[in-house]
């Protein structure tokens, strides 16, 4: 270990480890400034502080190639973090998010930087909204309660558009399907069973 002062403070502060890893601290008067730990096997993190020492941001860099980077307010919470995974797909996590029914919100992209997935999640780890797009590019979107029961789910594909509906436990109640030719057909079920069926062809029949 080697570690530098400047008028008695501590300003600098290298460790090496048998395994030939390492860490290193810079101080600004007195204050953790700056944390960079390498390790064995090449993975790098490193720590930013502000001014009073608390944790700003934290960049992670792995031996396989992904990385992340998080960022804190100024009590030290996390906010945002960005992982960038070694197939060059993206995951941006949001916390503590304000305003609306869900807190944290996950979105990630593919190798082109195209967003196949979204999911929100309420403040108890509930879901709140899950969207998923494929790649012939039909969309799925589900919707939950403030509880994390599934409400409704929207499937969109090139030929048409089907909304079912749940109850509370689970089961579905009601199917709606609008087709790219203009008909519609609406489909109700009482405890998983079809009760009733409706259909609007394309010629208003």
């Amino acid at each position: 270990t080697d570690s530098a002062y400047t008028d008695g403070v501590i300003a600098s502060k290298v460790t090496v480890n048998a395994d030939h890893s390492t860490e290193s601290l810079i101080y600004n008067a007195g204050i953790i400034a700056q944390e960079a730990i390498v390790r064995a096997d090449g993975s790098k993190n490193t720590k930013t502080f502000d001014a009073s020492g608390n944790l700003v941001s934290d960049v992670a860099q792995n031996s396989d190639g992904s990385s992340s980077s998080t960022l804190y307010d100024a009590a030290g919470v996390k906010t945002k973090m960005h992982v960038a995974n070694s197939d060059a797909s993206h995951d941006t996590y949001t916390y503590n998010i304000d305003g609306q029914s869900y807190t944290t919100e996950l979105q990630h992209a593919d190798a082109s930087g195209k967003v196949t997935e979204v999911t929100r999640s309420h403040a108890d780890g509930s879901l709140a909204y899950t969207q998923i797009v494929k790649a012939d590019g039909t969309k799925v979107t589900a919707l939950y309660d403030s509880t994390g029961h599934k409400m409704s789910a929207i499937t969109v594909t090139s030929s048409s558009t089907t909304t079912d509906q749940y109850d509370p436990s689970g089961q579905l109640t009601k199917q709606m399907v609008q087709h790219a030719d203009g008909s519609f057909t609406t489909k109700i079920y009482t405890a998983t069973v079809l009760t009733a069926h409706y259909v609007v062809n394309a010629d208003g029949t």
